[in-house]
């Protein structure tokens, strides 16, 4: 299994609930209104002691379809409700770990163990969720039972940790109506072929995946896939064909070996969400500007400290939320560009100190943050990794105004 993942395991041992436990759980359960029973159960597709971030839980939510988003892979006030009153039941608790990337603690979260293996107990119950021991449990009964010619067709598959039967086990499924498969991982080695109508697959701590399961996926041609989650795993190239996942909404490659993306990304009308941090891309392809509007419906990007961005308006026209982009290197006319994002929600970027001390560029910035109209309805981080002097002298210049923007539109600004 992949060291992040047994380490969390380690830490907090998911309990085996007594029959008479879960059975007093079912009162709390059954008055949680439907759409939250539903999140529930899917939740017990996660690894045992598995920590997550917010949005990526959220956007999987939107993207499997079962919370209604009127503009996908942005989580509204209906999809934030839900996570809010899962932590009311306190079904969902903030973790003691703390992820941090690129200088910016990001806060984490996990399922009440106890929960988690009551969902999990359900699930198995309602057919909504298989695991590997329920799918071992099911195949035992189906042999035993009169009904040896019934055959499982399970919808979500979650596999999480190897069992000997598990092999054996999923030649005998029928996963043509799976539409969400979740593995990581010390989980043997099977075919991806036959999944062929996914519309999420999340293989995050696989210790098996690589680039030769990607070449799988390309002769499938999962044309239904919208989520795909490769992180943490041993793939370290995308290969061209990436192309022919057609209604890709969400990619997510970060923590991997890839040192590149292919121009064919750019060919995923759809994409809305691209993580690539983690990762040793130092630079996305700089191509003509016409060449961009392919990826006009671009939301999110996550990028590592070292990516370098092409300074190209069709590039950013969309993006509401960046992280991180290096601007070093860039000129004062760089934030121009960034001026015009007026969906633009919460942003970080490196800077120079010698950036930071020129007037010009510094002016430039400050013109930027007052362009910026999102900025009196939604909320701005602004982040300058520099030293910490130079940062000081920064803000020292401009106090008077960044302390009536943080009153007037609350937002952080953090150093």
């Amino acid at each position: 299994m992949a060291d992040w993942l047994r380490e969390d395991q380690q830490k907090e041992l998911v309990p085996q609930l007594s029959d008479r436990f879960v059975q007093a759980l079912y009162p709390a359960y059954e008055e949680l209104p439907y759409e939250l029973k539903v999140l529930c159960l899917n939740m017990s597709m996660l690894p045992p002691g598995y920590v997550f971030d917010k949005d990526a839980l959220m956007k999987k939510w939107v993207c499997e379809g079962l919370v209604y988003e009127i503009f996908p892979i942005a989580p509204s006030e209906n999809t934030e409700g839900c996570f809010s009153r899962l932590i009311d039941q306190n079904i969902i608790t903030r973790s003691c770990c703390r992820l941090k990337l690129d200088d910016v603690d990001v806060s984490q979260w996990k399922l009440n163990p106890v929960m988690m293996q009551f969902f999990i107990s359900k699930s198995a119950e309602k057919g909504f969720v298989y695991t590997s021991d329920t799918l071992n449990s099911d195949m035992e009964k189906a042999s035993t039972s009169d009904c040896g010619n019934s055959t499982i067709k399970p919808r979500r598959v979650a596999l999480h940790h190897p069992t000997p039967l598990l092999p054996s086990a999923l030649e005998k499924v029928d996963f043509s109506q799976t539409c969400s498969l979740s593995v990581s991982g010390a989980v043997d080695i099977f075919s991806l072929k036959v999944f062929v109508n996914l519309s999420s697959l999340d293989v995050e701590g696989w210790d098996n995946f690589n680039d030769d399961y990607l070449l799988e996926i390309r002769k499938i041609e999962m044309i239904f896939l919208k989520c795909l989650t490769i992180k943490r795993t041993q793939v370290s190239r995308l290969p061209p064909e990436i192309k022919n996942l057609v209604n890709l909404l969400m990619l997510d490659i970060s923590f991997t070996q890839i040192t590149e993306l292919p121009l064919e990304v750019l060919e995923l009308d759809h994409l809305i969400d691209l993580d690539v941090r983690g990762t040793r891309i130092s630079y996305f392809p700089n191509i003509p500007n016409e060449d961009w509007r392919t990826w006009h419906r671009l939301r999110v990007l996550r990028a590592s400290r070292a990516t370098r961005m092409p300074l190209n308006a069709y590039y950013f026209h969309r993006l509401s939320i960046v992280e991180t982009i290096d601007l070093r290197e860039y000129p004062a006319s760089v934030f121009e560009v960034l001026s015009n994002l007026q969906e633009l929600k919460m942003i970080s970027m490196i800077l120079s100190s010698h950036q930071c001390t020129r007037g010009a560029f510094s002016d430039a910035l400050i013109s930027c943050i007052q362009g910026l109209e999102i900025l009196l309805k939604s909320t701005l981080c602004l982040i300058l990794n520099t030293f910490r002097k130079v940062v000081l002298q920064f803000f020292m210049r401009y106090l008077d105004y960044i302390y009536s923007l943080m009153n007037l539109t609350n937002s952080p600004f953090a150093v």
